[in-house]
């Protein structure tokens, strides 16, 4: 069986969705007929897609803790708190795109993209399978839940759907519910995950990322 050079890569992009804050401030869910903005671009590897409106990209362009904090703080001085020290060791793992959405409760619902070298890996539907029983034994380490996944055709191409849900360490009771799209494109394998309270969140900002997904 291949498998992904990164464990740790995708062991990471999970466990990101288990960040928290205490920071008071609106509530809101993406539902149809709400405006999309802010557009993301990662020209060094060829895509773009559109956030929806209230979400908001922190820049990963540097590794250094004091600037990623203080980009955070001048996008809004509440996201700050975000970046802590697992974050930052995800992008030295290889994320390459985060943004949050509006906070609900006590959690800054999140999207962040991982990317990887393809070299080595199956593609096509045997791609597809492979990545099926892998990420399957990856979510399980991870202490993951009520994994589910599906083979699925979208704009950016043809791609592995998981759903799951994680219990977050500070309490027994929260879960985190996230949403993870695993596909291949050219030289890169592409791990998007949405993470949030509910489902029907992580559903909906997910259809705004795919339907606005763009190759150059």
């Amino acid at each position: 069986m291949w498998l992904p050079k990164s464990k740790m890569l995708l062991g990471c992009l999970v466990a990101l969705g288990t960040t928290s804050v205490v920071w008071a401030g609106p509530t809101a869910a993406v539902t149809k007929g709400d405006p999309v903005s802010n557009t993301v671009n990662e020209p060094q590897y060829g895509f773009s897609f559109s956030l929806p409106a209230n979400w908001k990209e922190i820049p990963l362009t540097d590794t250094d803790t004091g600037a990623l904090l203080s980009a955070a703080k001048s996008a809004d001085p509440g996201l700050a708190n975000v970046l802590d020290s697992q974050l930052i060791q995800a992008v030295k793992q290889g994320l390459k795109v985060y943004a949050v959405g509006p906070v609900s409760g006590n959690f800054i619902p999140n999207l962040n993209i991982g990317i990887e070298s393809s070299f080595g890996a199956p593609t096509g539907q045997e791609f597809l399978s492979e990545m099926d029983a892998e990420v399957k034994i990856l979510l399980a380490e991870a202490g993951v839940q009520d994994v589910k996944t599906s083979d699925t055709r979208l704009p950016m191409g043809n791609a592995l759907r998981v759903t799951y849900k994680l219990p977050l360490k500070t309490t027994s009771t929260v879960i985190d519910v996230g949403v993870q799209l695993y596909l291949e494109h050219g030289p890169h394998i592409y791990v998007i995950t949405f993470s949030s309270r509910t489902m029907a969140l992580d559903r909906s900002v997910a259809q705004v990322v795919e339907n606005s997904w763009s190759w150059k």
